[in-house]
Parts: C-alpha cells; sequence; structure tokens
C-alpha cells in the first residue's frame, strides 16, 4: 500500500507515504531508487522531508545519487539536510548553488562561518565584497550564534569602504553584544560607513522628502 501510494501520480498520497518513511527510517532503498525518475515535484518533496525530519543519514547516502542524475543545484537542496561532515566536505564545491543560506546556517552555524571565513581570507579585496553579499542572507543565525566571531570578520576581512553586505541589518544584535567594537568599526574613517537610520513611524524617506520639497519649490515658480 506504502508503495502504491509512494508511487502515485496524486501528490497528495505520495508526499504523505514519502514524510512517513522519513520519519520512521524506513524504505530507505525504495525511495532511492524512484529518485533518478521521479518527477520534480516529487523529488523537491522528498528533499524537503528530509529537511523537516533532520533525516541527515538518508541525505548523506542520497546527495551523490542526487548530484550525479540532476546536477550542483539539485545537489544543493540535499545538502541542507546532510551531517556536518558531509556539509563541510562539499560546501566548497557547491556554495555556488546554495539558495537556502539561512537554513543551513541554522543547522550548521559553525560550518558555514568557517566556510566564510575561508572564502574572505581566499578572496581579493574586490572578491570580499562579493563574498559578504552571497552569505548576506546567513548572517541573521550567524549573529545569534556567535556575534563575536562575526565582529572579527567584519573587523579583519570587511570591504575596503562601507559595511559588509547584509550586516547592517545586524547591527541591533552585534551593539547589543558589544557596543563599543561595532562603534570602533563605524567609526572607522578608512572604511567611509554611512549608515541610513530608519524612518520614523509615518515618516517617509528622505529621498522621498526631497522630492517633494524639490517639487513644492517648483510649484512657486
Amino acid at each position: 500500500l506504502l508503495l502504491h501510494c509512494l508511487t502515485s501520480a496524486d501528490h497528495a498520497p505520495a508526499g504523505a507515504a514519502m514524510s512517513w518513511l522519513v520519519r520512521r527510517r524506513l524504505g530507505y532503498d525504495t525511495v532511492a531508487a524512484l529518485v533518478p525518475t521521479a518527477p520534480t515535484k516529487w523529488r523537491e518533496t522528498l528533499y524537503q522531508a528530509l529537511r523537516n525530519a533532520r533525516a541527515d543519514d538518508w541525505a548523506d547516502r542520497l546527495l551523490p545519487l542526487v548530484r550525479e542524475r540532476f546536477g550542483a543545484h539539485e545537489a544543493a537542496a540535499v545538502l541542507g539536510a546532510c551531517g556536518a561532515g558531509v556539509v563541510a566536505e562539499l560546501l566548497p564545491d557547491l556554495d555556488f548553488a546554495v539558495s537556502g543560506w539561512a537554513a543551513l546556517a541554522r543547522r550548521h552555524p559553525t560550518v558555514v562561518f568557517e566556510h566564510l571565513r575561508r572564502r574572505l581570507v581566499e578572496s581579493t579585496d574586490v572578491g570580499r565584497a562579493e563574498v559578504w553579499a552571497r552569505f548576506a542572507p546567513a548572517f541573521g543565525e550567524l549573529v545569534r550564534t556567535d556575534p563575536g566571531a562575526v565582529l572579527d570578520l567584519a573587523e579583519r576581512w570587511g570591504p575596503v569602504t562601507g559595511l559588509p553586505g547584509g550586516i547592517e541589518r545586524r547591527l541591533a544584535a552585534l551593539a547589543r553584544f558589544d557596543p563599543v567594537r561595532l562603534i570602533d568599526l563605524l567609526a572607522d574613517c578608512d572604511r567611509r560607513i554611512r549608515c541610513t537610520p530608519p524612518a520614523a513611524p509615518g515618516t517617509a524617506p528622505a529621498s522621498a522628502r526631497s522630492e517633494e520639497h524639490t517639487s513644492e519649490l517648483q510649484s512657486h515658480h
């Protein structure tokens, strides 16, 4: 019955059967045998079930098959369900294909942080800005896990000018952790950092106020 549901053209029973098997770690060989010819939606449901169930044992075994058959981007979707060892091993090859940085950092913050640090160390001054921008979705989780380590990276390996991409949204959390270090970073004249304060509730952004003021002046002439 489960096999019939698993291979059903109706996605609802197929997804329910798949989730049931993954949660109980039953029928791996059967599921893996279906992957190469399964429809995209079926595979996406499987990868989501692996992540939800934290089935890293299944994901670790399944990833090479998925990578060989469907390529790096689909393998990156499985990577989010894998154990720390596999993520550390394969992230250097698959990071360009990762779209769920926040989820990956939530699951494996230490692995993601070390990979980010390595990419920054290896990059040129120009390249570091691109690295920071790529990893920006992970910063919320990384700051929650170890704000001091994130400050270390920003101080030592930040862009030549400005703040690292994605960090500006985390300034409040970093200020709560170590306001002195954050102020020193923001006050570094060489970086020429400009922070845009949030508009007060009900207040138009500065650019909109400027345009409105210009319109008023023109109406008087």
